[in-house]
């Protein structure tokens, strides 16, 4: 036998409360992890040169770069619009 619940019905069952609070409902609602398109400039035997790559933040996005090349050297990290 398959039971079907929505979240009101699920809150309804296992909480005991007719009415759901909205401070419930965030709890149900997945987070969703953002992403931002960063310009890494990047340092090997003398040139320079860009990698594009996306990355929840800076620190995501130097390791990334890092990961791709990994005889670089990071010079900076920005983020591209």
């Amino acid at each position: 036998m398959h039971f079907k619940y929505n979240i009101d019905t699920f809150i309804s069952v296992t909480l005991g409360v007719t009415k759901t609070p909205f401070l419930l409902y965030n709890m149900f609602i997945p987070k969703e992890e953002t992403t931002m398109r960063c310009e890494v400039k990047l340092y090997v035997a003398g040139r320079v040169f860009y990698e594009e790559v996306e990355a929840r933040d800076y620190s995501d996005a130097r390791d990334t770069a890092l990961a791709r090349n990994p005889k670089a050297t990071v010079v900076s990290v920005n983020a591209k619009f």
